[in-house]
């Protein structure tokens, strides 16, 4: 058996390109450019640079960004003002928040007061249906590239929010897969019975190729620091020829969750 290694970057540049070409014809019609405004709060390393990829990317494919810097002891309420005052800009057609928040801030209460119409991380339950988050889209054409049996295969969801895990399976359910199980700390045991395990745990290397099945197809969504490396869910010792596919950090989900956050930009602004 000879193991994929999935490519992101080679996958993102596909959708980057439709989303510049499309970009370009309105411009050239006269439009205004797509704009996105992103909400950083506090100084994580990890949150600066996917902040930073975001900003280099959108100016490629030519999208305006505006970034919003916030201390890490900003209160809900002001950063709730913050995001309605979002809300009301006409120049912003999309918002992200940057996630994940300082302990002390509830992520699905601050969420909940961004307008739907510029939610473009797809996390609001009444956000437009042109829009899927991000995550979910990357890990579904991942996962569409390998040829499976989507109604026997086995696949597993492990992850630390209920959030990102109703809305991948939702997003999953919708291409196909019948068998999905979203795991939490209780389960991880099971990780070895699994055809397909989406990891989106955060921790380091944890998934050993002695926790998965034989032939299983990994898709990390983990991204953790280690020693100022950016290292994923997967130990990456003893994958080949043991996995058929897996998705490698950095790579991987990555560069692809940032080009379908560039397509939900798109898509908000034809709407508005």
């Amino acid at each position: 058996m000879i193991t994929q290694i999935i490519d992101g970057r080679a996958l993102a540049a596909e959708i980057k390109t439709e989303v510049a070409e499309e970009i370009f014809r309105l411009l050239k019609e006269g439009h205004s450019q797509p704009s996105l405004a992103i909400v950083l709060v506090g100084n994580r390393l990890d949150s600066q640079l996917y902040v930073k990829l975001k900003e280099q990317e959108a100016r490629r494919v030519g999208i305006l960004t505006h970034t919003y810097r916030l201390p890490a002891d900003i209160s809900a309420v002001e950063l709730k003002a913050t995001l309605e005052f979002l809300n009301q800009d006409s120049g912003v057609n999309g918002v992200l928040v940057q996630l994940p928040l300082p302990e002390h801030l509830p992520t699905d209460e601050i969420m909940a007061t961004l307008d739907p119409e510029k939610d473009v991380d797809g996390f609001l339950k009444n956000h437009p249906a042109e829009v899927i988050s991000p995550v979910a889209a990357a890990v579904s054409l991942m996962l569409a590239r390998q040829n499976l049996d989507l109604t026997q295969t086995q696949l597993g969801i492990l992850h630390n929010s209920e959030i990102f895990g109703e809305t991948l399976k939702a997003v999953l359910e919708k291409s196909g897969f019948k068998k999905i199980a979203l795991l939490g700390n209780q389960e991880l045991a099971k990780i070895g019975t699994y055809d397909v395990v989406i990891s989106a745990l955060g921790r380091p290397h944890y998934l050993s190729v002695k926790k998965l099945k034989s032939g299983a197809v990994v898709i990390d969504v983990g991204t953790s620091d280690k020693k100022g490396v950016t290292v994923g869910d997967l130990d990456p010792q003893g994958v080949d020829k043991y996995l058929s596919a897996y998705s490698p950090v950095p790579g991987g989900v990555g560069p692809l969750t940032i080009a379908f956050l560039f397509k939900n930009v798109l898509a908000l602004y034809r709407r508005q």
